[in-house]
Protein backbone atom coordinates (compact mmCIF):
# COMPACT_ATOMS: atom_id res chain seq x y z
CA UNK A 1 0.00 0.00 0.00
CA UNK A 2 2.85 2.38 0.75
CA UNK A 3 4.21 2.00 -2.78
CA UNK A 4 0.83 2.78 -4.29
CA UNK A 5 0.06 5.72 -2.03
CA UNK A 6 3.45 7.17 -2.91
CA UNK A 7 2.00 7.95 -6.32
CA UNK A 8 -0.55 10.34 -4.79
CA UNK A 9 -0.20 13.71 -3.00
CA UNK A 10 0.60 13.66 0.72
CA UNK A 11 -2.77 15.27 1.48
CA UNK A 12 -4.51 12.27 -0.11
CA UNK A 13 -2.31 9.84 1.81
CA UNK A 14 -3.26 11.53 5.09
CA UNK A 15 -6.97 11.32 4.27
CA UNK A 16 -6.79 7.61 3.38
CA UNK A 17 -5.09 6.71 6.65
CA UNK A 18 -7.68 8.77 8.57
CA UNK A 19 -10.39 6.86 6.67
CA UNK A 20 -8.90 3.52 7.76
CA UNK A 21 -8.89 4.59 11.42
CA UNK A 22 -12.32 6.28 11.49
CA UNK A 23 -15.07 4.78 13.64
CA UNK A 24 -17.93 2.85 12.03
CA UNK A 25 -21.52 3.95 12.47
CA UNK A 26 -23.76 1.63 14.50
CA UNK A 27 -25.00 -1.34 12.45
CA UNK A 28 -22.59 -0.49 9.64
CA UNK A 29 -20.67 -3.47 8.25
CA UNK A 30 -18.66 -1.72 5.53
CA UNK A 31 -17.64 1.67 4.19
CA UNK A 32 -16.53 2.54 0.66
CA UNK A 33 -15.40 5.84 -0.85
CA UNK A 34 -13.23 7.44 -3.55
CA UNK A 35 -10.33 9.74 -2.66
CA UNK A 36 -8.94 10.41 -6.13
CA UNK A 37 -10.41 12.12 -8.04
CA UNK A 38 -11.87 14.25 -5.25
CA UNK A 39 -14.89 15.11 -7.43
CA UNK A 40 -16.18 11.53 -6.96
CA UNK A 41 -15.79 11.49 -3.18
CA UNK A 42 -19.14 10.87 -1.48
CA UNK A 43 -20.13 13.13 1.38
CA UNK A 44 -22.57 10.59 2.85
CA UNK A 45 -21.70 9.22 6.33
CA UNK A 46 -21.36 5.69 4.92
CA UNK A 47 -19.61 6.80 1.73
CA UNK A 48 -20.87 5.46 -1.59
CA UNK A 49 -24.05 3.41 -1.37
CA UNK A 50 -23.18 -0.26 -1.71
CA UNK A 51 -23.71 -3.84 -0.59
CA UNK A 52 -20.89 -6.10 0.60
CA UNK A 53 -20.58 -9.75 -0.45
CA UNK A 54 -21.82 -12.32 2.04
CA UNK A 55 -19.75 -15.23 0.78
CA UNK A 56 -16.15 -16.37 0.95
CA UNK A 57 -13.48 -16.57 3.63
CA UNK A 58 -12.04 -13.04 3.62
CA UNK A 59 -10.94 -11.59 6.98
CA UNK A 60 -13.82 -10.42 9.18
CA UNK A 61 -12.09 -7.06 9.68
CA UNK A 62 -10.04 -5.21 7.10
CA UNK A 63 -9.17 -1.99 5.29
CA UNK A 64 -7.80 -1.35 1.79
CA UNK A 65 -6.76 1.91 0.08
CA UNK A 66 -5.82 0.97 -3.48
CA UNK A 67 -6.02 1.98 -7.14
CA UNK A 68 -8.98 0.66 -9.14
CA UNK A 69 -8.83 -0.84 -12.64
CA UNK A 70 -11.96 -1.43 -14.75
CA UNK A 71 -12.19 -4.75 -16.60
CA UNK A 72 -15.28 -5.55 -18.68
CA UNK A 73 -14.96 -9.30 -19.31
CA UNK A 74 -14.66 -10.59 -15.75
CA UNK A 75 -17.05 -13.48 -16.48
CA UNK A 76 -14.40 -14.92 -18.81
CA UNK A 77 -11.28 -16.74 -17.66
CA UNK A 78 -8.33 -16.42 -17.73
CA UNK A 79 -8.06 -12.67 -17.17
CA UNK A 80 -5.75 -10.69 -19.45
CA UNK A 81 -4.00 -8.10 -17.21
CA UNK A 82 -2.83 -6.19 -20.28
CA UNK A 83 -6.46 -5.17 -20.95
CA UNK A 84 -8.67 -2.92 -18.88
CA UNK A 85 -8.77 0.74 -17.93
CA UNK A 86 -7.46 3.37 -17.41
CA UNK A 87 -5.11 3.10 -20.41
CA UNK A 88 -1.52 2.35 -19.48
CA UNK A 89 1.78 2.74 -21.35
CA UNK A 90 2.61 0.13 -23.98
CA UNK A 91 5.11 -2.53 -23.00
CA UNK A 92 7.79 -2.50 -25.76
CA UNK A 93 8.43 -6.22 -25.22
CA UNK A 94 4.84 -7.35 -25.80
CA UNK A 95 3.29 -4.45 -27.74
CA UNK A 96 0.41 -4.53 -25.26
CA UNK A 97 -0.57 -2.23 -22.41
CA UNK A 98 1.47 -2.56 -19.26
CA UNK A 99 -0.17 -5.18 -17.04
CA UNK A 100 -2.31 -3.81 -14.21
CA UNK A 101 -0.81 -6.39 -11.82
CA UNK A 102 2.76 -5.08 -12.18
CA UNK A 103 2.53 -2.01 -9.93
CA UNK A 104 1.47 -3.50 -6.61
CA UNK A 105 -1.92 -4.30 -5.02
CA UNK A 106 -5.11 -3.18 -6.76
CA UNK A 107 -8.89 -3.54 -6.85
CA UNK A 108 -10.73 -4.70 -9.94
CA UNK A 109 -14.05 -3.15 -11.00
CA UNK A 110 -16.50 -4.70 -13.49
CA UNK A 111 -20.13 -4.20 -14.56
CA UNK A 112 -22.93 -6.26 -13.04
CA UNK A 113 -24.40 -9.07 -15.13
CA UNK A 114 -23.35 -11.98 -17.31
CA UNK A 115 -22.45 -14.35 -14.48
CA UNK A 116 -22.78 -14.65 -10.70
CA UNK A 117 -21.17 -12.36 -8.15
CA UNK A 118 -19.11 -15.29 -6.86
CA UNK A 119 -17.76 -16.03 -10.35
CA UNK A 120 -16.66 -12.43 -10.79
CA UNK A 121 -15.03 -12.43 -7.34
CA UNK A 122 -13.22 -15.70 -8.08
CA UNK A 123 -11.83 -14.43 -11.39
CA UNK A 124 -10.76 -11.13 -9.82
CA UNK A 125 -9.02 -13.05 -7.05
CA UNK A 126 -7.23 -15.24 -9.60
CA UNK A 127 -5.97 -12.10 -11.35
CA UNK A 128 -4.35 -10.93 -8.10
CA UNK A 129 -6.95 -8.33 -7.10
CA UNK A 130 -7.32 -7.53 -3.40
CA UNK A 131 -11.05 -6.78 -3.80
CA UNK A 132 -13.71 -6.82 -6.50
CA UNK A 133 -16.06 -3.89 -7.13
CA UNK A 134 -19.28 -4.59 -9.05
CA UNK A 135 -20.83 -1.58 -10.82
CA UNK A 136 -24.60 -1.88 -10.85
CA UNK A 137 -26.18 -1.10 -14.23
CA UNK A 138 -29.80 -0.74 -13.11
CA UNK A 139 -31.36 2.21 -11.25
CA UNK A 140 -33.51 1.81 -8.17
CA UNK A 141 -37.08 2.71 -9.09
CA UNK A 142 -37.34 5.35 -6.36
CA UNK A 143 -34.01 6.98 -7.32
CA UNK A 144 -35.24 9.80 -9.55
CA UNK A 145 -31.76 11.28 -9.97
CA UNK A 146 -30.62 8.03 -11.55
CA UNK A 147 -33.82 7.40 -13.52
CA UNK A 148 -33.90 10.90 -15.01
CA UNK A 149 -30.24 11.06 -16.05
CA UNK A 150 -30.49 10.91 -19.85
CA UNK A 151 -26.72 10.77 -20.36
CA UNK A 152 -26.61 7.28 -18.78
CA UNK A 153 -28.73 5.73 -21.57
CA UNK A 154 -31.36 4.44 -19.17
CA UNK A 155 -33.84 2.11 -20.87
CA UNK A 156 -36.62 2.77 -18.38
CA UNK A 157 -36.11 -0.46 -16.46
CA UNK A 158 -35.49 -0.32 -12.73
CA UNK A 159 -35.52 -2.53 -9.64
CA UNK A 160 -37.27 -2.00 -6.33
CA UNK A 161 -34.32 -3.09 -4.19
CA UNK A 162 -30.58 -3.34 -4.58
CA UNK A 163 -29.72 -7.07 -4.84
CA UNK A 164 -27.78 -8.89 -2.15
CA UNK A 165 -24.32 -10.12 -3.15
CA UNK A 166 -25.34 -13.69 -2.42
CA UNK A 167 -23.37 -16.90 -2.85
CA UNK A 168 -24.12 -19.14 -5.83
CA UNK A 169 -23.05 -22.18 -3.82
CA UNK A 170 -19.43 -22.06 -4.94
CA UNK A 171 -18.07 -19.10 -2.99
CA UNK A 172 -16.30 -21.00 -0.24
CA UNK A 173 -12.91 -20.62 -1.92
CA UNK A 174 -13.06 -16.83 -2.27
CA UNK A 175 -10.76 -14.91 0.07
CA UNK A 176 -11.23 -11.31 -1.14
CA UNK A 177 -14.12 -8.97 -0.26
CA UNK A 178 -16.65 -7.88 -2.87
CA UNK A 179 -18.76 -4.73 -3.05
CA UNK A 180 -21.75 -3.86 -5.26
CA UNK A 181 -22.01 -0.09 -5.85
CA UNK A 182 -25.40 1.44 -6.67
CA UNK A 183 -25.65 2.73 -10.24
CA UNK A 184 -25.87 6.41 -9.25
CA UNK A 185 -22.32 6.23 -7.84
CA UNK A 186 -20.97 3.45 -10.06
CA UNK A 187 -21.66 5.11 -13.41
CA UNK A 188 -19.64 8.32 -12.79
CA UNK A 189 -16.83 6.16 -11.40
CA UNK A 190 -16.80 3.92 -14.48
CA UNK A 191 -16.93 6.97 -16.79
CA UNK A 192 -13.94 8.54 -15.03
CA UNK A 193 -11.84 5.39 -15.46
CA UNK A 194 -12.99 4.18 -18.89
CA UNK A 195 -14.08 7.30 -20.78
CA UNK A 196 -11.65 9.83 -19.31
CA UNK A 197 -8.69 7.58 -18.44
CA UNK A 198 -8.47 8.89 -14.88
CA UNK A 199 -6.55 7.12 -12.13
CA UNK A 200 -8.83 6.29 -9.20
CA UNK A 201 -7.84 5.65 -5.58
CA UNK A 202 -10.56 3.99 -3.51
CA UNK A 203 -10.80 3.07 0.16
CA UNK A 204 -12.86 0.18 1.50
CA UNK A 205 -13.13 -1.11 5.05
CA UNK A 206 -15.31 -3.64 6.81
CA UNK A 207 -15.90 -5.32 10.17
CA UNK A 208 -18.45 -7.18 12.25
CA UNK A 209 -20.98 -4.48 13.20
CA UNK A 210 -21.75 -3.22 16.67
CA UNK A 211 -25.53 -3.26 16.91
CA UNK A 212 -27.24 -0.07 17.98
CA UNK A 213 -28.82 0.04 21.40
CA UNK A 214 -32.56 -0.29 20.80
CA UNK A 215 -33.66 -0.29 24.45
CA UNK A 216 -36.38 2.23 25.29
Amino acid sequence: MYQILGLFPLSVVAVTFAFADAAFLANETSHLNVFVPASLHSGLPNGMRHKMSNFGRHPSVGSLNLPVYFYFELCEFPIDPSKGYPPRPTDPKTGKQRRFDEDGPFMLMTPRGGCTFATKARHAQASGASAVIIADTTCLCDDQTCMNNNTWKNDGTCEAYEPVMADDGSGGDITIPGFLIYKEDATPLKEAIVDHGQSVLMGVRWHKPTLANTDT
